[in-house]
């Protein structure tokens, strides 16, 4: 299903982004909007093609967690043979739900590696910023990427 309007999302940078109100009523919502522009988020925001994907996806062979498994929002397969994990977050309380996002993304890396299913890059989608965020980013050269989103707008954190 292509983007609304039928045009790709805008480039902005972080500070000309206004995320109060990104259109979205949950996060549902938000991973819903993703996953039907699949092929456009591959295109324009991972830069690569796309071949597949999988929602909420739980790492196979994992069996220490019982029934609470962790799983990741978003796993895609580019053309290239990427692998990216991507967990998406319309958070209430920008900080603290986007603090947690970090080590939840690092944490889900660690044991998609110790079960031979790494990723090649982590992805953050979000609806809301906090400077912290890229603070925290920067400062210990995390392998994560920061993507922040309305329904007709997006901006990359670099």
């Amino acid at each position: 299903m292509a983007h609304p309007g039928g045009r790709p999302l805008k480039f902005k940078t972080v500070e000309d982004f206004n995320t109060h109100y990104s259109g979205w009523e949950s996060e549902k919502e938000f991973v819903d909007f993703i996953e039907c522009n699949i092929h456009l988020f591959c295109n324009d925001i991972l830069n690569d093609g796309y071949l597949s994907h999988k929602r909420e996806w739980y790492m196979s062979g994992i069996k220490s967690f019982g029934a609470n498994k962790p799983r990741i929002d978003l796993m895609v397969e580019t053309q290239s043979g990427r692998r990216i994990g991507i967990e998406c977050k319309r958070p209430t309380q920008s900080f603290a739900d986007l603090s947690r996002c970090i080590s939840q993304l690092l944490s889900y890396s660690v044991l998609a590696e110790l079960h031979d299913n790494s990723f090649d890059q982590l992805y953050i989608a979000t609806t809301e910023y906090n400077d912290i965020l890229g603070m925290v980013i920067e400062k210990y050269e995390l392998p994560i990427k920061v993507i922040v989103m309305s329904r007709h707008q997006r901006a990359e954190m670099i």
